[in-house]
């Protein structure tokens, strides 16, 4: 025993020579053990950095192209958000599904990795995921909001169109102060307001089936489309 560590003997052919030591056990197995965990590590250190990266364009896209019909104002709420989105992606998502990796690797005897290099990866890999997600999301949502706002224009040119043609006149003069509310899929109330702003010249405004319709009620929409009416 040398320092308190197990030394294996050999011993020597040659005649009345002592045994002489050959390694000490305990110090070669963590010298091959760390090194090979470290190579490991160093392999599978993904995750963070990767968490970085798509957390910070993530933000970016969040507030240049919102996944939602709401623009979000500001880069760094953008990126709080992501944040809070991969914390879960690498806090409660990545853990489980490595260690059911692990486990069907390990029931089929073909265990490829160390269990903390399972983790780097699924996290990585759901990251990555995460990001094209938000991706693509917010790219449908930029054709959802144009399809949007090209049906509200021409609803807005229709209802022009009708009050030019069938309005009186203190209506045709204050067309430009003319309001919508969206009531369903190409379907508007198209409201132009009277010098007595209670009162209000309103239309139904179908752009689907291209036809306009004067409303009986004189209410504004902010009172017509209110909940509980």
């Amino acid at each position: 025993m040398v320092h308190g560590k197990l030394v294996r003997e050999v011993p020597d052919v040659r005649p009345g020579a002592a045994a002489r030591p050959l390694y000490a056990e305990g110090v070669s197995a963590n010298e091959r053990f760390w090194p090979r965990r470290l190579r490991w590590r160093l392999r599978g250190a993904w995750m963070w950095p990767t968490f970085a990266v798509v957390t910070l364009v993530e933000g970016v896209l969040m507030h240049e192209l919102p996944p939602v019909g709401t623009r979000i104002p500001d880069v760094v709420i953008g990126t709080i958000i992501a944040l809070f989105a991969n914390i879960v992606l690498v806090g409660a998502l990545a853990p489980w599904l490595a260690r059911r990796l692990v486990a069907r690797d390990r029931q089929g005897g073909r265990e490829r990795f160390p269990p903390e290099v399972y983790l780097d990866r699924c996290a990585t890999v759901l990251l990555v995921l995460g990001l094209a997600g938000a991706l693509a999301v917010g790219l449908a949502n930029i054709r959802v909001s144009t399809a949007e706002t090209d049906a509200l224009k021409e609803a807005g040119d229709r209802a022009a169109a009708y009050v030019n043609t069938h309005a009186d006149t203190e209506i045709k003069q204050r067309i430009d102060g003319a309001n919508s509310a969206k009531l369903g899929e190409g379907f508007f109330r198209v409201c132009v307001p009277r010098v007595d702003a209670r009162k209000q010249y309103c239309m139904f405004v179908d752009t689907r089936r291209d036809t306009v319709k004067k409303d009986p009620s004189t209410l504004p929409n902010q009172e017509f489309a209110r909940p509980g009416r």
